[in-house]
C-alpha cells in the first residue's frame, strides 16, 4: 500500500472515530446519563462547557480530601488509604462544599438547594443543560427519582456551619471518630467552625451589595469655550501689506496664488481672502489676508512677494497674527463642523492637492451625457395652463427613448430660454440625440440641441412676489377643475 492510500485510510478511521464520538455524545445529552471512569469516578457531562466533569456527591467529596485534604493533627489514615499532602486551606474546602452541597437539607435557597432537597434535581438539571426539564417526561422522573433515593440512602449530612460538622468532616477524612478532648482538635474544629461562618456572612454582604441600586454615572460636563492662540507651525495665513489703492480682488488672488493653492471657505462658499477697505469710503485701505492650504505656501510668499514692487508700492508679507478684541463672547463662535462635513472637506481639499488632471486626454467628461434642449416652450405658456408641463414632459420622454436609456429629465419652466436637459446613461445616446434634435422643428419651435459644459446653470430663482403669483394662478386653477382653458 502506498503512503497515499495509508494517508487516505487513516483519515477515513478518523472521520469515523470523530462521527461516534459525536453520537455517543449526543446520547448522553438526550439522555442525561454519566460515564464511570476505570477507577470507578463518575463523570457528567455539561452542556455549556461542552465537556466531561466529575460528579459531585458525597463519595467524590471525600474521596478527594482522602487524597488532597490536610491532616492538622497528624492522624494516620485507614489502611490502604493515602495521604498524599497534609498542607490545605479547609475555609475554602468549606466555602466549595457550600456551593455544591448546599446546606444538605431542604432549605429555602431555590438558587442551590441541598442534595436531599426535591427541588434538587430540578435546579441540577438546569444547571447541567441550561434549560428547565420536562417533568412530565417519563426519563425525567425516573432519573430524579433515582437522584433523590441516592441521596436519601446516604449518611445525614450536617451543614458547614453547624457545630457538628467538623466531627463529621474528621471522619469521612481519616475514617475514625476524634478524640474531642484533644485541645489540638479542639482548636481546628472552632477554626473551621468560624470560617465558614465567615465565608457565610461575606457571601451575604456581597449579595447586598449587589442589590443596591447603582447610581447613574455622572456625566462629565464640558469645557467652556474659550479663545485659544494658533500656533505657528499650524498657521497657515499671511498678512499682506504696502498694496496698490487701485488693486482689486481677483489681481490680489492672482498674484497669491502664485505661492500656493488658496483655502475655500464652504460655509461662505468663497476663497479665504479678504482685501481690508474703509468702513465709511469703500476704498481700500493697502493690506489684505490671504490663507492658503499648505504651511509651505506661507514661506513661499514671504520669500516671493515680500519686499517686491507693484505699480511703484513696496510690498510686505508676515505671518498673520490673529488677536482677540475686547472679551470673548462664546455666542458669536462659529457653529462647529459634524465629522461628515469635515470629511468632505478633506477630500475635496484633497482633490486640489492631487497633481492627476480631471480627465485624461481622450477621455470625456461625464457632463456630455446631458443633452441641452432650448427653444421648446415659453414660460408663459406654463402660468396659463400648469398641466402642460407634464404634457413637455412626456412628449420630450417619448421622443428622447428612441435614441437611448434615460436617466434624467429636467424642464426650466421659469428659464426664458425654454430649457431642458435630458441625461443619457452612454455618451454614444446623447451624440445621437444632438445630431437627430438640433435644428430641428418641434411644436412650432426650432430646436437647440448640444453637450452641457458641466458649469452654466439653468435655474431661474423666483421672487417672492412671483412666487405669491404662481401660487394664486394654481389655485384658480386646482377651483376651476383644471380646465386647460381657463385665464387667469
Amino acid at each position: 500500500m502506498s503512503d497515499d492510500e495509508e494517508e487516505f485510510e487513516e483519515q477515513i478511521r478518523l472521520e469515523k472515530l470523530e462521527a461516534s464520538k459525536n453520537t455517543e455524545l449526543s446520547e448522553i445529552i438526550e439522555d442525561g446519563r454519566v460515564k464511570i471512569d476505570e477507577d470507578g469516578t463518575e463523570f457528567e457531562w455539561d452542556a455549556k462547557k461542552k465537556a466531561w466533569f466529575p460528579k459531585i456527591n458525597e463519595d467524590f467529596i471525600a474521596q478527594y480530601q482522602m487524597n488532597y485534604g490536610n491532616n492538622p493533627l497528624n492522624v494516620e489514615p485507614k489502611k490502604g488509604e493515602q495521604n498524599s499532602s497534609d498542607k490545605g486551606d479547609d475555609s475554602s474546602y468549606a466555602a466549595w462544599y457550600s456551593y455544591y452541597n448546599g446546606a444538605a437539607v431542604v432549605s429555602d435557597n431555590t438558587d442551590n438547594p441541598g442534595v436531599r432537597d426535591p427541588a434538587y434535581p430540578k435546579w441540577y438539571y438546569k444547571r447541567l443543560y441550561g434549560v428547565d426539564p420536562d417533568e412530565t417526561d417519563e426519563k425525567y422522573k425516573e432519573w430524579a427519582a433515582n437522584m433523590v433515593s441516592q441521596s436519601d440512602g446516604a449518611e445525614d449530612t450536617p451543614a458547614v456551619g453547624d457545630p457538628a460538622y467538623p466531627k463529621w468532616y474528621y471522619k469521612q477524612l481519616y475514617g475514625v471518630d476524634p478524640d474531642e478532648t484533644d485541645e489540638k482538635y479542639k482548636e481546628w474544629a472552632a477554626n473551621m467552625v468560624s470560617q465558614s461562618s465567615g465565608a457565610e456572612n461575606s457571601s451575604e454582604s456581597q449579595k447586598e451589595e449587589e442589590g443596591k441600586t447603582k447610581e447613574p454615572p455622572t456625566k462629565k460636563k464640558k469645557p467652556e469655550p474659550t479663545w485659544f492662540e494658533q500656533t505657528e507651525e499650524h498657521n497657515t495665513s499671511v498678512y499682506v501689506q504696502g498694496l496698490p489703492d487701485d488693486i482689486t480682488e481677483d489681481e490680489f488672488k492672482d498674484m497669491m496664488s502664485k505661492c500656493g493653492i488658496i483655502a475655500y471657505d464652504y460655509d461662505k462658499k468663497k476663497l479665504k481672502l479678504k482685501l481690508y477697505t474703509d468702513k465709511k469710503t469703500g476704498q481700500t485701505k493697502g493690506d489684505g489676508l490671504c490663507t492658503y492650504i499648505k504651511r509651505e505656501s506661507v514661506d513661499l510668499a514671504m520669500q516671493l512677494i515680500d519686499e517686491s514692487t507693484l505699480r511703484g508700492s513696496k510690498m510686505e508679507v508676515q505671518l498673520a497674527e490673529f488677536k482677540l478684541k475686547g472679551e470673548f463672547d462664546p455666542k458669536l463662535r462659529r457653529k462647529p463642523k459634524n465629522n461628515k462635513a469635515k470629511r468632505r472637506e478633506k477630500e475635496k481639499q484633497a482633490k486640489l492637492l492631487d497633481w492627476r488632471p480631471d480627465k485624461l486626454p481622450d477621455e470625456r467628461h461625464v457632463s456630455e451625457k446631458t443633452v441641452v434642449l432650448k427653444n421648446l416652450f415659453d414660460p408663459a405658456e406654463f402660468d396659463k395652463n400648469p398641466a402642460a408641463i407634464q404634457e413637455v414632459r412626456a412628449d420630450m420622454r417619448q421622443e428622447c427613448s428612441k435614441y437611448g436609456e434615460i436617466k434624467k429629465i429636467t424642464i426650466y419652466d421659469r428659464n426664458a430660454e425654454g430649457v431642458i436637459t435630458v441625461t443619457f446613461k452612454e455618451f454614444e445616446e446623447a451624440d445621437l440625440c444632438i445630431s437627430s434634435l438640433n435644428h430641428r422643428w418641434f411644436g412650432g419651435r426650432r430646436v437647440m440641441a448640444s453637450n452641457w459644459n458641466g458649469k452654466e446653470k439653468y435655474e431661474v430663482k423666483e421672487t417672492a412676489e412671483q412666487e405669491a403669483e404662481r401660487l394664486r394662478k394654481w389655485d384658480e386653477y386646482l377651483e376651476s377643475g383644471g380646465d386647460d382653458d381657463s385665464k387667469s
